[in-house]
């Protein structure tokens, strides 16, 4: 039942998510793609969950001591580190999230385990015009929220809705923009997401953290000063990043700030508001999960990607035995937690020489190891030629756009056929 290769890859792959800035989920699982390809469903959701709570582990650690957001709901803990007044408080702050977010992660992956029977059959009330309207809303949500203006990321949202749709398209028996045999199967995935995510990403950030900038005033913190949680507020915050968790487009990024926003009128102590924010968000880790399970719908960038490496293993939502899948998954995720506390406190005292790299090679690096990825990808299906076509005409695209939020047109690539198959299904159905 213990998957320890998967958790290990998972938490590995989290921690340099929680540790290098602006890498995020979606572009750390495709760091992995080539293993991804060859995992199980469950293998494949340990990995994920590993990746998205051990980043939130870890990325408190940098937030806090230098100002640098780890992960994107980190937001927070950014804004509080200023206000620590000492190096007590930021152990305090350290401690206090690590064990607010293990109590966070734990009480919701346990709750869930409790309701099983009852998420099993829920899955069976729900249309297809229900699972039309979870995608309109999850584009809506990430058009809205992506930080571009808004009629730029519409305009990404249509552009990445077309890309999807290039190729053999099966729910309207047609082929659509194919204008050579390789292009039956549409884009390259790998080559899609890496040069209109990745790179611009990548070339984005490669002069936006420099370590010389960073203050190292933080670094001689004791991991050993322990704060201890409060277990009422925590099983607040706990219920409150479960529900807000599954907010299509926002996830762990809503959990964070409403959990940040509620405790900042009662108090203005940073290590409580601190606590509280990790404590949502990493209770969101585990929730976000949910609708990719029982609906088949992904609330985000990185789950349309890990919905389409599910995909590829042969998983659908309808057929899938919610139960057995849970109970593995939970009791991985057990030991996810462990490693994700131990990282976050007492081995965070180890941040400090990471920090002590220049940060552009990790973005180069990155960037070397992506591109061997898609090589790769590209010699196990004879297809090089075509891929270098594809990475020629999309790179420069991307690097243009470098200073546009992508996400939009991402998640519409990713969700275009799953879109047009429920559009199918509705008018069969009522038209």
């Amino acid at each position: 039942m213990i998957d320890f290769t998967a958790i290990l890859i998972g938490c590995g792959l989290g921690l340099f998510a929680g540790l290098v800035p602006g890498l995020g989920y979606f572009m750390t699982l495709l760091l992995a793609f080539p293993l991804l390809l060859d995992m199980t469903v469950i293998q494949l959701l340990i990995v994920y969950s590993a990746v998205v709570t051990v980043s939130i582990y870890v990325g408190s650690v940098p937030a806090t001591i230098y100002g640098i957001p780890g992960d994107t709901a980190s937001m927070p803990v950014v804004y509080e580190s200023r206000n620590l007044k000492d190096l007590k408080q930021v152990s305090q702050a350290i401690s206090g999230a690590a064990f607010g977010g293990f109590f966070g992660s734990v009480s919701v992956a346990v709750f869930c385990l409790l309701m099983i029977d009852h998420l099993d059959s829920i899955k069976y009330f729900y249309s297809t015009l229900l699972v039309l309207l979870l995608l309109v809303l999850a584009s809506v949500i990430i058009i809205w929220t992506a930080g571009n203006k808004k009629s730029i990321s519409f305009l990404l949202y249509v552009a990445g809705f077309l890309l999807g749709m290039i190729g053999y398209n099966g729910s309207l028996d047609m082929s659509i923009f194919v204008i050579n045999d390789y292009m039956y199967q549409g884009l390259p995935r790998e080559v899609v997401l890496a040069t209109l995510f990745a790179l611009p990403n990548m070339v984005f950030y490669f002069n936006y953290f420099k370590t010389n900038s960073k203050s190292r005033s933080k670094e001689s913190y004791s991991v050993w000063s322990v704060y201890f949680v409060n277990p009422i507020n925590s099983a607040f915050f706990s219920a409150l990043g479960f529900v807000t968790g599954l907010m299509p487009g926002l996830t762990t990024i809503f959990s964070s700030m409403a959990s940040y926003n509620i405790m900042s009128y009662f108090t203005k102590d940073p290590v409580k508001r601190i606590v509280a924010s990790e404590t949502g968000n990493n209770a969101g880790a585990f929730s976000c999960i949910l609708p990719l399970l029982i609906f088949g719908i992904p609330i985000s960038g990185s789950e349309a990607l890990l919905l389409y490496f599910m995909e590829q293993n042969g998983f659908t939502s309808s057929e899938a035995e919610l139960g057995p899948l849970m109970r593995n998954l939970v009791a991985n995720f057990m030991i996810i937690n462990l490693v994700g506390l131990a990282l976050a406190w007492p081995l965070s005292n180890y941040v400090k020489y990471f920090y002590r790299l220049d940060l552009r090679y990790v973005f180069g690096s990155v960037l070397v190891v992506i591109f061997c990825s898609v090589m790769y990808s590209a010699w196990t299906s004879n297809s090089m030629l075509y891929y270098l076509s594809v990475i020629l005409v999309l790179a420069p695209i991307g690097i243009a756009l470098r200073n546009y939020y992508m996400l939009p047109l991402i998640f519409a690539y990713l969700i275009s056929d799953k879109a047009i198959g429920s559009l199918v299904i509705l008018k069969q159905l009522y038209f």
